[in-house]
């Protein structure tokens, strides 16, 4: 599974608050491998 957070989210928005995590409650007991994809932050050229 492949989780991709919008551009101006950060990945930690699917896990906010322990116990209310999306990530756990989509992969709990899964056969396969999860993935989160992280943008990263803008490069200071971009974000002025």
């Amino acid at each position: 599974m492949l989780l991709v957070p919008s551009m101006i989210n950060r990945w930690y928005i699917f896990d906010l608050r322990e116990g209310a995590s999306l990530v756990a409650g989509l992969t709990h007991d899964a056969p396969w491998d999860t993935y989160c994809f992280d943008w990263g932050l803008p490069a200071t050229k971009i974000a002025t």
